[in-house]
């Protein structure tokens, strides 16, 4: 099987949504993984390096053998300006897998503040980094179709905070904003009106 990757947000000390990421990777595995294991090595890690307070990116590459990895970095959120549509003939990114060279087959030929942003039978999806919310009114949405279940998407499902709905890629523009969202970043941090979304 092919190496995994975990992110987690590791915010003044804390593991955030660890419940979360404990389902994703059992989904992912077809198995049940000691999440403990994870958790137990970035806080023994965020220690060494002193990453105690602050915002932090915590990456575990694993497999079902066992932990292979841990990165641990300080996080800045990135400066997105364009995205643009980008059609896909199958999910290739059901899993978070460590090799990331397909998504950035698509992101590296791009100029700097560009970001694809996947349509999969027409229906928008994720970009290489994020799932996507939209936003009509104050009201937040998020896409039926995804290429990953990330963690963030389905905390704010199951709190009812977004909520999902159909969506062809053309509906995109029926909306104000959209707001990329991961395991590091909230709705509200990195907002794209659509009318940066290019075809």
């Amino acid at each position: 099987m092919q190496s995994l990757l975990e992110t987690f947000c590791l915010l003044d000390g804390s593991v955030l949504n660890v419940a979360y990421h404990e389902a994703r990777v059992k989904q992912s595995l077809e198995l049940a993984f000691p999440i403990a294991l994870m958790v137990n090595n970035i806080l023994r890690e965020a220690a060494r390096l002193g990453a105690t307070s602050g915002r932090w990116r915590a990456s575990i590459t694993y497999s079902s053998h066992g932990i292979e990895r841990i990165q641990i970095v300080p996080y800045i959120a990135p400066r997105i300006e364009t995205l643009l549509l980008t059609p896909i003939a199958e999910n290739f990114y059901c899993k978070k897998w460590a090799n990331r060279d397909r998504l950035n087959s698509f992101k590296s030929p791009l100029p700097p503040g560009v970001e694809p942003l996947f349509t999969l039978l027409e229906q928008p999806t994720d970009t290489t980094f994020t799932n996507i919310i939209v936003e009509r009114h104050n009201t937040l949405y998020t896409p039926e179709s995804t290429l990953l279940a990330g963690t963030k998407r389905q905390k704010l499902l199951a709190e009812r905070t977004v909520q999902p709905i159909p969506m062809i890629a053309t509906d995109l523009y029926a909306f104000e904003w959209i707001h990329l969202i991961n395991a590091m970043l909230n709705p509200g941090e990195v907002v794209l009106h659509t009318s940066a979304v290019r075809a």
